[in-house]
């Protein structure tokens, strides 16, 4: 009403990263040890694992498993859009809060090797509509 565009905030982009080395790590849990070490992890995501006792369910699940399909199958029927969802909460809660969508925005297309990035709504927006035009988020063959 003041004429003032408040775009809002978005989840932190490190949240879905993290995200992205949790479902990364799937395959090798089923052949090994679990390592969830805050050295090598974002401590929120070694915090909600160990609340919800994930290694102990890794372990069961491994020890229940008698192929890597099934394996993942029962680990994303576990870890399931409500975990997800759970996760997100709990990182944004402990770690990384809300962010400015022009800074997640930016985060993102740096993270795309896109460096240089510009800042400002309107020339984001004209970037990820030019990379939408060009067919960018399309997976090829």
């Amino acid at each position: 009403l003041s004429g003032v565009k408040d775009p809002g905030l978005v989840y932190d982009p490190r949240v879905f990263q993290s995200l992205g080395m949790l479902f990364q790590a799937v395959d090798r849990w089923y052949s090994g040890a679990v390592p969830v070490d805050e050295a090598e992890w974002p401590v929120s995501l070694c915090a909600f694992l160990a609340e919800h006792q994930w290694v102990d369910r890794l372990a069961e699940m491994r020890a229940n498993t008698a192929s890597l399909p099934a394996f993942r199958k029962r680990f994303f029927q576990g870890f399931n859009a409500f975990n997800v969802l759970k996760y997100i909460h709990f990182a944004t809660e402990h770690s990384w809060p809300k962010v400015p969508v022009e800074q997640a925005a930016a985060t993102l297309l740096t993270w795309m090797g896109m460096a240089g990035a510009v800042t400002e709504s309107e020339p984001l927006l004209t970037r990820y509509r030019q990379l939408d035009r060009e067919g960018y988020w399309f997976v090829r063959p």
